[in-house]
């Protein structure tokens, strides 16, 4: 997890390695229910609630959740709020 200062707020980014997210899944991700499941023969927990929950608290205070994927490197989720 990394804490950085930025322009106008404070961004909190934590990356989870060996996790690749496809590309066309990523807009979807953040939707309440919504689990990534790279193995269907796997039963993972959770509800798939605990981005969409991250998501509208960032919003509700004027800032934004994004998450970038790549392979090999892992997931990358950040959110970032204002100060001030």
């Amino acid at each position: 997890m990394a804490i950085t200062e930025v322009k106008y707020g404070v961004k909190i980014s934590s990356v989870i390695k060996y996790s690749n997210i496809p590309s066309d899944k990523l807009d979807e991700i953040a939707t309440p229910f919504i689990r990534h499941q790279p193995n269907p023969h796997i039963a993972y927990d959770g509800m798939g609630l605990g981005l969409s929950i991250s998501k509208s608290l960032a919003e509700l205070h004027g800032g934004s959740l994004a998450i970038k994927s790549k392979e090999n490197e892992g997931t990358t989720i950040s959110v970032t709020i204002p100060t001030g």
